[in-house]
C-alpha cells in the first residue's frame, strides 16, 4: 500500500476526536502534520489581529510546500464549507497529488457534549468554544463521497484502525459509474475469480478453464499490471448489494509488435444480461480519455463471442480488423474494435 504523495483532509466539528486521530494517522502515514488551531492561534499570539481566513490560506501554503518536495500531508481544520473543501482539493490537484477527504463525527450527543465540557487544549492561548458556540457553527452538509469516522463509543485506537482500513479501501477505488464502482483486485477476491475463471460457459471462448494454481497466476499478473501501467482488469463492485460482478479494466496488449490499449471485461454468469458489461466498458472508455490521456481504445474478442462484440458495439466501438492469437496450443481469430477518444 503506497500512502506517499497524498493530502489527508481531516474535517469536522470541534470536539469529535479529530485532533486525536490526526495525530495519530500522521504517525502511521509519516505524514507532515498540519493544524489550523495552532496557526491560527500563533497568527493572533505574533500578530495581534482577529484571524479570519488567514490560518486556512496559510495552511495552504504550507500543504503546498510539502506536496511539492514528495510528503504526504495530515491537515486537521474544521473544514466546515464548501469553499474551504474545494481548496483543499484544488491544492492536491494544482500539484499533480491525490488527496483523501475524511469526516469526523460522534453521533452520540451527550458523547459529544461531554468532551467540549471536559476538554482541554495543547496549544497555548486557544480559547475552546463551548457547547453553544458548537451548536451554532456554520458546518455545511457534504455533498460529496468522503470517508465517515463515527467515534462514539471508540477509543482512538479503534478509530484509526477504522481509518487505516477505509483509506486502504479509497485508495483501491479506481472509478465509479451509476450502478458500481471499480478498485483494484486484492487476495480475498480469490473465490469471486475462481467462480469466473473456472466456470465453462464462462470460459468458452478461450476453450480452457484455470486451475486454482493459473487463477493465481492470472491474479498476480493484474497485480504486476497495476505496478508497471498503473492499471489493469479491475473488480467490478454493485454499489447497493457490495457484490462482486465480475473484472473490468484497461490492459496493454501486445500482438503482432503492435501494442492495444484494450478494455477487457468478463463477469460472474449469474450477472449476465444485465448492462453491467457495458456500464463498466464505458467507465473504462472515459478513464482511458480523462486520466491516461489515451487517443484510441480497442477491444479484442474471438470471432465467436458475440456478447462481447455487442458489448463493443454499444460502447461506440467499429470493428477495424482481425489478429491471430495463441492461445492454450490453438491460434485463435480474434476481431479488433476500436474508437478514436478524441471523437468522444
Amino acid at each position: 500500500m503506497n500512502y506517499t504523495n497524498i493530502l489527508y483532509i481531516l474535517s469536522g466539528l470541534p470536539g469529535v476526536g479529530k485532533t486525536s486521530i490526526a495525530k495519530s494517522i500522521s504517525t502511521i502515514l509519516k505524514a507532515t502534520y498540519i493544524r489550523i488551531d495552532t496557526i491560527e492561534q500563533g497568527l493572533r499570539d505574533l500578530c495581534d489581529f482577529d484571524v479570519q481566513g488567514e490560518g486556512y490560506r496559510l495552511a495552504y501554503r504550507l500543504i503546498a510546500d510539502n506536496l511539492k518536495v514528495g510528503n504526504s500531508v495530515v491537515v486537521d481544520s474544521c473544514n466546515p464549507w464548501k469553499l474551504t473543501r474545494t481548496e483543499y482539493e484544488n491544492i492536491a490537484i494544482e500539484n499533480n497529488r491525490e488527496y483523501i477527504n475524511i469526516e469526523v463525527i460522534c453521533s452520540d450527543i451527550a458523547e459529544h457534549r461531554k468532551r467540549i465540557e471536559e476538554r482541554m487544549t495543547d496549544i497555548p492561548n486557544l480559547k475552546l468554544p463551548c457547547w453553544s458556540d458548537v451548536l451554532n457553527r456554520d458546518y455545511e452538509q457534504w455533498d460529496k463521497e468522503h470517508i465517515l469516522i463515527d467515534t462514539a463509543g471508540k477509543n482512538v485506537d479503534e478509530c484509526v484502525n477504522e481509518l487505516v482500513d477505509k483509506i486502504k479501501n479509497e485508495q483501491n477505488y479506481i472509478l465509479s459509474t451509476d450502478r458500481m464502482f471499480l478498485r483494484k483486485l486484492c487476495e480475498t477476491d480469490f473465490d469471486d475469480l475462481c467462480e469466473i475463471l473456472q466456470d465453462k460457459e464462462t470460459m468458452y471462448t478461450y476453450e480452457h478453464t484455470l486451475s486454482d494454481e493459473e487463477v493465481k497466476g492470472w491474479y498476480d499478473k493484474q497485480i504486476d499490471r497495476y505496478k508497471k501501467d498503473g492499471f489493469g482488469l479491475w473488480a467490478v463492485i454493485h454499489k447497493d448489494a457490495d457484490d462482486f460482478l465480475g473484472v473490468c479494466g484497461l490492459t496493454i496488449q501486445n500482438i503482432n509488435e503492435i501494442e492495444y490499449l484494450e478494455i477487457g471485461y468478463m463477469f460472474k454468469k449469474k450477472y449476465w444480461h444485465c448492462g453491467y458489461a457495458t456500464e463498466a466498458a464505458i467507465g473504462c472508455k472515459r478513464y482511458a480519455k480523462n486520466v491516461l490521456k489515451a487517443e484510441k481504445v480497442y477491444s479484442i474478442m474471438r470471432d465467436n463471442n458475440i456478447p462481447s462484440q455487442n458489448v463493443a458495439t454499444r460502447v461506440g466501438m467499429i470493428k477495424t480488423g482481425e489478429v491471430i492469437k495463441h492461445y492454450c496450443n490453438m491460434d485463435m481469430l480474434h476481431f479488433v474494435f476500436e474508437i478514436e477518444l478524441s471523437k468522444m
